[in-house]
């Protein structure tokens, strides 16, 4: 139900536009002194009246003095182990940066809203872990006409990782970003100490870099290595991590 006429002298022949009350007031008798039918258009919050009085059909289009419609939470993309891309379906306020809003995997380290104000940018504290099903919620953000989400929207994370030998990774190594511009980093947990080496190679099997060779003791690494000036070709290359003589190997895309 989108309108009603009034009928007394003071408004009679006045349309009301009708979300969750009469807000929207737009005058207008036909010729015939006839309630004209009322079209609402949601595509730009629009009122579409005809308009019969000046002898001619015309539709004229009213637009509604503010949104109250509340904005709805689309998705949420796993950009690496630590990142995230919250999307919403419209613009969306300050609220979007505040950290309560997010629960479930932390309390986030930073969140950046985009240009738009229709993604956010979550880092968070800790990083995924390797298939492991993390739950994370988003809740109380409001669009720009200050209307907040209706009920908390919520996601199961999955951080997966693509590599050559899928089944071989016990460790829980992880490389992003990938594709790599300059920089590239690599996670893994290691469950007791163990002899390291982390290698790049190209696909002719010619090594391009040596990033580290040593021993670590037990526990997690999160290492970043700047790609040297010998890979100046875009392509892919061959990142190969081997611990205590176990091999994993991982295709990486330089861009």
């Amino acid at each position: 139900y989108l309108s009603a006429w009034k009928t007394t002298a003071a408004n009679e022949g006045t349309v009301y536009k009708f979300i969750g009350g009469f807000n929207t007031s737009v005058p207008l008798v036909d010729f015939l002194n006839f309630p004209a039918d009322i079209i609402y258009q949601p595509i730009g919050d629009t009122v579409v009246i005809p308009e019969l009085n000046k002898g001619v059909n015309t539709l004229r289009f009213i637009a509604a003095n503010r949104d109250f419609i509340p904005p709805l939470c689309d998705t949420t993309i796993i950009v690496n182990p630590t990142t995230l891309t919250v999307k919403f379906n419209e613009p969306v306020n300050g609220t979007a940066l505040l950290k309560t809003n997010y629960t479930g995997a932390g309390v986030p380290t930073s969140l950046t809203l985009n240009a738009a104000k229709t993604e956010v940018t979550v880092v968070l504290p800790t990083a995924l872990k390797v298939n492991v099903k993390t739950p994370f919620s988003v809740s109380n953000v409001q669009d720009l006409a200050k209307n907040a989400m209706k009920q908390p929207r919520t996601f199961d994370l999955v951080y997966k990782i693509k590599s050559i030998y899928d089944n071989n990774l016990k460790s829980g190594l992880t490389v992003y970003p990938n594709p790599v511009k300059n920089k590239i980093n690599i996670n893994y947990e290691l469950i007791q100490s163990a002899t390291v080496s982390i290698e790049l190679f190209d696909l002719m099997g010619q090594k391009v870099a040596d990033f580290y060779s040593g021993t670590q003791n037990q526990g997690s690494y999160q290492l970043g290595y700047q790609l040297p000036k010998s890979v100046t070709s875009h392509g892919l290359y061959i990142l190969k991590v081997t611990i205590d003589g176990q091999i994993f190997m991982s295709k990486i895309l330089v861009d």
